[in-house]
């Protein structure tokens, strides 16, 4: 069965589809939460509910906790696979998946439409940006920027994510300003970059934004 506790909160979507595999626990106190919920008369109040979005499915033995000074929020479209762990005050945005086994620490943000590969870990705090790939077993200790492949202990920028760019985007964008953004990635020039295209400059401008720690490289 899954777990949804009576004594805790989770606001579930009012339309569309969502599941919940066997063994999960969803709205668990976060483990450095015990003391605070002694302090509570009534189970809950301090903490802010997990959200979940339409079409999202959660497969099995996964663990969600509660917010501590915002909501845990999963969007609409998410597909998160077994014995996935996301922590305190995560934000996984619309389209995300995230693979077997993923664990995200406490205050992660997952931007839309990226991929997190098996048996990764995301430092707390950390931010994933749109469009963004981590390889399975990665280490992430750095933000990762839209558009990327990045991989690795500690996790780093290897490349273009071109499966997901050729999928969502047309191909006279596919040019040579990625590889230029590529570059300004290297060069610690990314929060200086512009595309010259709307679209894609928006989605940097929203990384660079939510970002608070070195980018990876």
């Amino acid at each position: 069965m899954s777990g949804l506790s009576s004594e805790l909160r989770v606001d579930l979507p009012s339309a569309g589809e969502y599941s919940i595999g066997k063994y999960s626990c969803i709205g668990e106190f976060p483990n450095d939460a015990s003391d605070r919920r002694m302090l509570v008369d009534i189970a809950c109040a301090s903490f802010h509910p997990v959200r979940i979005g339409a079409n999202t499915k959660i497969r099995e033995q996964c663990l969600i906790d509660l917010g501590i000074n915002r909501s845990t929020e999963i969007g609409n479209d998410v597909y998160i696979h077994s014995r996935c762990t996301i922590g305190h005050d995560c934000v996984v945005q619309n389209n995300v998946v995230l693979a077997p086994c993923v664990n995200l620490s406490g205050s992660c943000t997952v931007m839309s439409d990226a991929q997190i590969g098996a048996s990764s870990v995301l430092h707390q705090g950390t931010v994933i940006g749109r469009f963004a790939m981590v390889g399975m077993g990665s280490v992430v200790t750095r933000d990762i920027p839209p558009f990327v492949l990045a991989y690795g202990s500690p996790c780093r920028v290897v490349g273009l994510n071109t499966r997901k760019l050729g999928m969502v985007l047309p191909p006279e964008m596919m040019d040579g300003s990625l590889q230029e953004y590529m570059l300004s990635i290297r060069s610690h020039t990314v929060e200086a970059f512009a595309f010259g295209n709307t679209f894609l400059d928006a989605i940097l401008k929203d990384f660079l934004e939510a970002s608070s720690r070195k980018v990876a490289f």
